[in-house]
């Protein structure tokens, strides 16, 4: 079982990260040395692409349940994504987390955290990919709620647990169905197979929207957004190549299914109004990474808008780029954020204006999510825009590739109005700049990487569409030049409430929450009442019986009189009726 070991290396990181005591300095190096053999062994794999292999687990009713791996393509690209974002974000924090007493939770809810992507991302059934995909709703509850001394952060963190079970709930209760139908766990099979009635396309729907939740797509958004609480670095592996992917992944391995039971248009409403609202809500915002948090929900709706289209590259396409941009772009903030005190609000960050290291990396990934030719973001939204086959659907998607442009571009230049002092982002540890600076070069090197992928991963490629990427940079160029005159020429800093749907959301929620509430207390007091009233039925039948026990005391004269009595009323309700 030669694939399954890539995630040991992790989990012996994680148990020294666990053991240890004292040696705060070794456990963040361990952490990182372990990382790194695991991305070794990921190239490795790779490079050997050993296949499918099995380990029996359990027996149930004649079926034998295995723990089975995969290096299909798909499956090993999403891994080899993991394995690199992985060392960077451990380097990261070595810079970032600095109180000694943490250090052990930290890597070891981390590596763990990392163990359960690359599980996940090389499942070849359903049990084995849905252990992984509960792994990583624990994992990110924990590391959300990681400074629980904070009271905003445990909020977030039971938000994001509380919205990912229901979507667990419903992805087993798919799994479950499509087993019934398929007699097999295994996720080729199941997307290839044929039809087999309602209960498949319920079963898909439930997996459909258990994805939504995992991958924040709109109602299930907000708790994304709340994520922020948690520290940096886990914002940026998971906006970039963790949990929030998941869902994406999923539909993406059954996609053949889906589409042939005609549920793309589910994934294109949704993904639509998520990315619009991702975009708006990015535009509003004032929160340095919550603005960010947002741009990532606005991704996940454009790759599911791909998928929706059945443009399985599309959407890989994307999957695969941003994370070298997104990565980056929580990176930046991270160090904006320390550079000021750990401030939050982009109208109170002094940007790096001055401290061109932080700056050129910065610009880079911003216009590469801006959708600027020839980084790597551009090619991915053309992509997803070029597989979109609705005049309609394209339109609003050109308005959010506007949007991107002006929300991510206002986020930078915000704090660039105020060039403070360059010594306070020269204190910052320069252990947070190199994987910066690693993850600019990618975004660059990925837009070589884009050109190999159909080929890869065995599907067409989108056909070159000079109109579709012309309209792409002109949007993002305005997108630009509406930030810059807004933003950074402009006085102003009062944020455009008026589409700031956050409260809205969060107000739909609370209510739902209460609504059932209400429903649970009216269950409660008829569950009371007619407990009362079978308790009190109970003792008038056991006091009847008590009295009626009086006449059964063995003399004949009773029971005479209790016989003429009862024939008198047999006769008497006879004649009556």
């Amino acid at each position: 079982m030669l694939a399954i070991f890539v995630i040991v290396p992790l989990l012996i990181g994680a148990a020294i990260s666990a053991i240890l005591k004292g040696y705060e300095k070794l456990i963040s190096k361990i952490a990182l040395a372990m990382s790194l053999v695991s991305m070794l062994f990921a190239f490795y794999l790779f490079a050997l692409s050993p296949g499918n292999q099995n380990i029996p687990w359990f027996t149930l009713s004649g079926y034998i349940v295995h723990i089975s791996t995969t290096l299909a393509p798909l499956h090993i690209l999403l891994l080899l994504i993991v394995a690199i974002i992985t060392p960077l974000v451990m380097l990261y924090s070595i810079g970032y987390m600095r109180l000694p007493s943490e250090q052990g939770r930290f890597y070891f809810e981390l590596s763990i955290f990392s163990a359960a992507m690359m599980l996940f991302s090389i499942a070849s059934n359903l049990i084995t990919m849905f252990i992984g995909w509960e792994l990583l709703g624990l994992t990110s509850y924990l590391l959300i709620g990681f400074w629980n001394r904070k009271e905003n952060a445990m909020k977030a963190s039971l938000k994001a647990i509380s919205t990912i079970l229901i979507g667990d709930i419903l992805v087993l209760m798919g799994i479950v169905i499509l087993w019934t139908a398929y007699g097999t766990f295994n996720i080729a099979y199941i997307a290839g197979a044929a039809h087999k009635g309602i209960a498949v396309e319920y079963a898909l729907i439930f997996i459909i929207f258990g994805a939504f939740t995992k991958s924040a797509q709109f109602p299930f958004h907000e708790w994304l957004a709340d994520a922020m609480e948690g520290p940096t670095p886990v914002s940026a592996f998971l906006h970039s190549s963790t949990m929030v992917k998941a869902g994406v992944f999923l539909i993406a391995l059954i996609l053949p299914l889906i589409m042939s039971y005609n549920l793309g248009y589910i994934l294109i409403i949704i993904g639509v109004i998520t990315a619009l609202v991702g975009a708006l809500n990015a535009l509003s915002e004032t929160h340095i990474k919550r603005i960010l948090a947002y741009s990532t929900i606005e991704d996940m709706g454009l790759m599911f808008v791909a998928l929706g289209f059945n443009s399985l590259f599309a959407a890989i396409a994307l999957f695969f780029v941003q994370t070298f941009y997104k990565a980056e772009l929580f990176m930046s903030a991270g160090y904006m954020m320390k550079a000021n005190n750990d401030e939050e609000n982009i109208n109170s960050i002094y940007g790096p204006g001055r401290f061109k290291e932080l700056m050129i990396p910065t610009i880079i990934a911003a216009a590469s999510l801006a959708g600027i030719i020839p980084l790597s973001g551009f090619f991915g939204k053309a992509a997803v825009d070029s597989a979109v086959s609705n005049v309609y659907v394209y339109a609003m998607l050109v308005a959010i590739d506007l949007l991107s442009a002006a929300y991510i571009f206002r986020w930078m230049f915000i704090p660039l109005k105020k060039n403070g002092p360059r010594t306070s982002y020269e204190r910052v540890p320069r252990e947070m700049l190199i994987p910066i600076y690693i993850l600019a070069i990618m975004i660059v090197g990925a837009s070589v990487i884009y050109f190999m992928l159909p080929s890869y991963l065995g599907v067409a490629p989108i056909s070159a569409n000079y109109i579709h990427d012309a309209i792409l940079l002109a949007s993002a160029i305005i997108g630009i030049a509406v930030a810059y005159f807004s933003f950074y020429k402009s006085t102003a800093t009062k944020s455009l409430n008026i589409i700031y749907t956050r409260r809205i959301t969060n107000n739909f929620y609370a209510l739902i929450v209460t609504l059932f509430t209400h429903i649970a207390g009216a269950v409660e007091k008829i569950d009371s009442a007619l407990y009362g009233f079978i308790k009190d039925g109970s003792i008038g039948i056991r006091y009847i019986g008590s009295r009626l026990s009086l006449i059964e005391n063995g003399k004949i004269d009773y029971y005479l009189i209790a016989f003429i009595t009862g024939l008198t009323v047999i006769i008497v309700v006879f004649m009556v009726f």
